[in-house]
């Protein structure tokens, strides 16, 4: 999928615009002096050329068409007006492959999650690097508002700081290849804040303040995920996905304060 500014299309339209009324003004004042008509070929010239690389990926394959062959064409046209004729034409292809075509604008305040990295934090990036991908996937979704998809990829994103807490309750029966769900590991977490401390697994032993965050953050996240995401009858609306976004978003974090993957 290409970028494109709404600017860009304008600029397109502004050019060629430009053009049509450089060459119409000669066509009318009927002014085909040879060195005036080369004068308005080598303008039009560079313009068509800077238009036929940028609209290469744009997807207007007759516009392209048409500006290969007004480059090719440039050197025989023997007036102002047949190369005007050429260039309304060029216009006309540009609207009918343009019009048809949807554009989305998205809201501002959803830029950033479209747009921007570390949208986690450089630190979540740094010590969970599997779920880079899947961050700014929930992020794209997002912002066009794509909820429930986004809600798929931020349990993807739980997964590999789950994978973490439960590797750091040192409990066989949380091996990451058995893919432990995330209800399991909170359990263990409750049972492991539960024991005296001198019974807990030796990480949780030296900072009980972290390991009683994450669990408490894990908590939140099932709070506003609510279970049956992978259920058809769930979907979700962008003020839900936003609320489990924060909510991951926090675990996520803090975890990436003391675990890596």
């Amino acid at each position: 999928m290409q970028k494109f500014g709404i600017a860009y299309i304008v600029g397109v339209f502004r050019i060629i615009g430009k053009l049509e009324v450089l060459i119409y003004k000669q066509d009318i004042y009927q002014d085909e002096r040879p060195a005036r008509l080369e004068k308005t070929k080598s303008r039009v010239s560079g313009h068509l050329r800077a238009l036929l690389i940028g609209l290469d990926d744009f997807g207007v394959p007759l516009t392209i068409i048409q500006l290969q062959r007004m480059l090719d064409k440039l050197d025989h046209y023997r007036d102002h007006k047949e190369l005007s004729d050429d260039m309304r034409v060029l216009a006309e292809r540009l609207a009918d492959e343009v019009e048809p075509k949807p554009y989305y604008l998205l809201a501002p305040d959803h830029l950033k999650y479209y747009t921007q990295p570390h949208l986690f934090g450089e630190a979540v990036d740094k010590s969970f690097p599997s779920a880079l991908v899947d961050i700014e996937e929930a992020g794209k979704c997002y912002a066009v508002e794509r909820s429930t998809a986004c809600v798929f990829h931020l349990m993807r994103v739980m997964e590999v700081g789950l994978r973490a807490l439960g590797k750091s309750l040192n409990n066989p029966d949380l091996d990451p290849k058995r893919n432990p769900s995330w209800e399991a590991i909170l359990r263990k977490c409750d049972s492991e804040l539960q024991k005296p401390l001198k019974d807990r697994s030796a990480e949780w032993r030296v900072d009980d303040a972290f390991f009683a965050t994450a669990t408490a953050n894990l908590r939140a996240v099932k709070d506003a995920w609510r279970n049956p995401t992978m259920h058809v009858e769930i979907a979700y609306d962008p003020e839900k996905a936003f609320d489990v976004w924060n909510a991951v978003g926090a675990f996520m974090r803090h975890l990436s304060a003391k675990l890596t993957e």
